[in-house]
């Protein structure tokens, strides 16, 4: 049995293409197809297969020509064209291709291109990228996403200087002025361009991201993820549990959530709305101060200043010489994180990791005058005879420590864990040093660090970076646990996530 388990897979179906009743159809297969599309002045009409396989099969009213990659494709009667994408993980890709087209990706995690004919796009069952590149065209477009986590992304490379207005509402008013798209409210998250945008999101849990410009982002209903990206931005939250992501600054940012124009890097400005119940801290020193609510501040890298005015919080430092202010009269949860920390907090409040901790503000440490030393009486000092030292021979360390995963979830949402990082906790029989890394098909996605004391449960969570978090997919993880004591002996615990 495991010998068939292992062996290669057979050879995948090469996709179709052919011509019938003014349809241009492409069928993809259960592989993974990166299917592109060429006309020029009305000429015939090249497509190709650029996947894994490169299998590219001509049906009727198409021909292959001997020694080309291309199926070559007459366009004399051709009004339209049907991708089918069929399962695994396709791309359709940009190209030069004018006529109206239907691009559906099936399942799995797939990028579909606009062009400038493109008008409909599906991405069918899995976490589906809808790049929106090509700018304004004669036909306004329809993106579905279907089941799972998808994305929209308009204006990375369109070259726009007109802000863009897109919404998750199920109505033909997204794109800049005129432009008529309809981004549909089962897209899970919107990138903006390079000009002033206006992002606006749906009841349901929605990701912002403005990208450069003056943004304006509200989230509505659900709990949000708005970042607004360089310059001068205003994040409104809405109903929910909203957080403001400046996870990827490299600049010290400082935030807090009282709906003032004092936001983000040095000079930017940023207006972080009061009804936003969160932040995310980036890679500099950042200063972030919550409000009287409820909420979750999150420093990440960089030695952070975290501010709790009020309400029952949960604060963590990640990485970091971090200082934690939460002496605030509610029962907050505090996680300081790696590296040197210190927190002045409530009787209540729970502190783990946190290497200085005062019960009462800041500034309210007793620091008491030393006490003046009275002179010694010199004595006379007697002939010393050192011991004969006998050595102490210790048997060297050679047993690796013993460790437990006390908790992790069996499975987790891929909007979760883009909003609120992966936590795991490890018990050790001994001091320990804990290196965790989430690894998936294409790498490692987020990784986290820390110490264990001899018994104690040690809560864990794992940093993602800006780019595995836009680019994590639903499928099986592999989290790998990397335990090292004080004699360099090391222990492996290797456990699977599902996300879905």
């Amino acid at each position: 049995m495991l010998g068939v388990l292992l062996a290669a897979p057979a050879a995948a179906d090469a996709a179709t293409v052919s011509v019938d009743d003014g349809v241009l159809h492409v069928v993809g297969t259960a592989g993974s197809e990166r299917i592109d599309l060429d006309q020029v002045n009305g000429g015939p009409i090249y497509v190709m297969n650029l996947g894994r396989d490169d299998a590219l099969t001509a049906g009727p009213g198409c021909n292959r020509e001997p020694g080309s990659p291309w199926a070559v494709c007459p366009s004399d009667g051709v009004e339209r064209a049907l991708i089918e994408l069929g399962d695994g993980d396709d791309q359709f890709l940009y190209g030069r291709f004018p006529l109206p087209t239907r691009v559906e990706g099936g399942n799995g995690d797939d990028e579909l291109d606009d062009t400038d004919g493109v008008n409909e796009l599906y991405g069918g069952e899995g976490d589906d990228l809808l790049w929106m590149d090509a700018g304004p065209d004669a036909v306004p477009d329809v993106l579905y996403g279907g089941p799972g986590y998808d994305r929209a992304s308009y204006g990375q490379s369109r070259g726009d200087l007109v802000g863009l207005r897109l919404s998750l509402d199920d109505v033909a008013n997204d794109g800049v002025a005129g432009e008529g798209d309809n981004t549909h409210t089962d897209i899970e998250a919107l990138n903006g361009g390079s000009a002033d945008d206006v992002l606006i999101g749906s009841p349901d849990d929605d990701e912002l991201d403005g990208w450069s410009g003056n943004d304006e982002l509200y989230g509505l209903g659900g709990d949000d993820l708005l970042g607004g990206g360089e310059d001068t931005d205003q994040l409104h939250g809405g109903a929910g549990f909203d957080v403001a992501d400046y996870s990827a600054s490299w600049d010290p940012v400082t935030v807090s959530l009282d709906g003032q124009a004092n936001d983000g890097a040095a000079g930017e400005s940023d207006a972080v709305g009061a009804d936003i119940e969160g932040a995310f801290g980036g890679y500099g020193s950042d200063t972030l101060t919550g409000s009287k609510a409820d909420g979750l501040l999150v420093g990440f890298e960089g030695n952070d200043r975290i501010i709790d005015p009020g309400g029952e919080d949960l604060l963590e430092g990640d990485e970091g010489d971090d200082q934690i202010e939460a002496y605030d009269g509610a029962a907050d949860e505090i996680d300081c994180g790696d590296d040197s920390d210190r927190v002045w907090k409530d009787a209540a409040d729970a502190a783990t990791g946190c290497e200085v901790v005062t019960t009462g503000p800041r500034g309210s440490e007793v620091h008491p005058a030393p006490t003046p030393s009275p002179t010694p009486t010199p004595a006379a000092i007697p002939k010393f005879t050192p011991p004969t030292r006998v050595p102490v021979v210790r048997p060297a360390d050679t047993t690796p420590p013993f460790a437990k995963v006390l908790h992790i979830a069996a499975q987790a949402r891929v909007a979760t864990l883009r909003r609120r990082g992966f936590t795991v906790t490890v018990g050790c029989s001994e001091r320990c040093r804990i290196r965790a890394a989430l690894k998936g098909r294409h790498g490692t996605v987020a990784k986290g660090k820390g110490t264990a004391l001899s018994g104690e449960a040690r809560q864990l969570r794992l940093r993602f970076t800006a780019a595995s978090r836009h680019a994590l997919r639903a499928g099986v993880y592999t989290l790998t646990l990397t335990l090292t004591d004080n004699a360099g002996n090391n222990s492996t615990i290797v456990r699977l996530l599902r996300v879905k």
